[in-house]
């Protein structure tokens, strides 16, 4: 699912956009005024900000956020902190730098351009909706979902306030927070998000909409997360139905959908029928692999009195049904029982099949290694925070 799209605010004949969240913000026109300030300045805007779009264009995030950061800097020299571009400018670039994990800039850039949108548009203006839910994804980037929250509701406060204007905006910000508040700040609070979305989805655009499924899948994600895996099966499979109906246009939403019906599944206890998964993801990604990722890995289940750290790797088969067949251990350097269950964790992992002329083979001479630290020692239970 696509959560941000340019918007634009126009300087003369160019458009300066911003990464939107809402897909509701008005384009402005403004014109540009060469007299007021050098044309070598307005030359190095405008040729880093062409080179800003093609880079988001091309995915290439690297170089968006060298472009965003020329921008950012040139548009000290071109606009007033009043000035709407000045606002748009400083969220892409913050936006640039929290997808890089530069969290404590970001966290400044987004500080600073809360401060231009506020001036603009005041506390409660719906252009402001961008620049809070981007301050809550970078304390959920940051794993701070407390400070995420408050970020995230000041947005859903304002969303609440034009539902007759923009009906499912309200819903698109909850799910969105509660997909970021799950996957990058693993907090029990996103299924209050969750929910919300989904409640308002399935009531207002029914089974056959891609958010009522977008909003089932990650219903289903947060319970596979908690460890309630026999709730996550029904809203992964609601999803996984309109994906699968949808064909191509959601190719990587149905791989996803079951690789997580593999885990649930094997989870549950139920290989055989994760078996139909395993083998849907080999016939809807057929190449020839040479770095396998399991589709499910069980955690060792290290001794817990044994302290010292090391590593094993293993030579095994995969199965024509993705199973885990002939384990054999290549080296090892520490203890003994910790490579014997990295052993039985691995009997238990499940992969997508590899395929020849449309079927599935057998594969050899896999390998696998493990590290042992006591930081990976497993947990039980749920793995959000509470």
């Amino acid at each position: 699912m696509v959560f941000f799209e340019p918007r634009g605010i126009r300087m003369g004949r160019e458009h300066v956009s911003r990464i939107n969240i809402t897909g509701v913000v008005t384009t402005v026109c403004l014109l540009f005024l060469p007299g007021l300030t050098g044309a070598s300045t307005a030359d190095q805007f405008r040729d880093c900000y062409s080179a800003y779009e093609a880079a988001l264009a091309e995915r290439d995030w690297d170089e968006a956020l060298v472009q965003s950061r020329l921008c950012y800097e040139v548009s000290s020299e071109l606009f007033a902190t009043d000035h709407p571009n000045r606002a748009a400018l400083t969220l892409n670039y913050a936006r640039m730098l929290q997808r890089a994990q530069e969290l404590d800039n970001a966290r400044n850039r987004a500080n600073e351009a809360w401060g231009y949108f506020r001036n603009i548009y005041g506390d409660r203006g719906l252009e402001t909706i961008d620049i809070l839910m981007l301050q809550g994804d970078i304390e959920s980037s940051d794993q701070s979902a407390r400070a995420a929250r408050r970020h995230y509701d000041r947005a859903l406060d304002i969303a609440g306030r034009h539902k007759d204007e923009f009906p499912d905006l309200e819903s698109n910000l909850n799910l969105h927070a509660g997909r970021m508040l799950l996957n990058e700040a693993y907090s029990a609070r996103a299924i209050d998000y969750i929910d919300a979305a989904l409640t308002h989805f399935e009531a207002a655009l029914g089974n056959d909409h891609h958010l009522t499924a977008n909003a089932r899948f990650h219903k289903g994600k947060y319970y596979h997360a908690a460890g309630d895996h026999a709730d996550a099966r029904p809203y992964l499979e609601q999803a996984l139905a309109y994906y699968d109906a949808t064909g191509e246009d959601w190719l990587q939403m149905r791989l996803t959908t079951h690789a997580f019906l593999v885990a649930v599944l094997e989870e549950l206890g139920d290989s055989e029928a994760a078996t139909e998964h395993s083998l849907a993801v080999a016939r809807l990604q057929p190449v020839d692999r040479s770095d396998w990722s399991p589709l499910y890995r069980r955690v060792p289940n290290y001794p817990p009195t044994i302290s010292t750290r090391g590593h094993a790797t293993f030579r095994f088969s995969i199965n024509s049904e993705g199973f885990v067949e002939n384990i054999e251990l290549v080296e090892r350097q520490g203890s003994a029982a910790m490579a014997n269950a990295a052993e039985e964790a691995l009997q238990h992992w499940r992969y997508a099949p590899r395929m020849v002329n449309g079927r599935p083979v057998h594969t050899d001479g896999v390998m696998q290694s493990f590290v042992f630290e006591m930081r990976d020692l497993p947990t039980t239970g749920t793995h959000l925070r509470r």
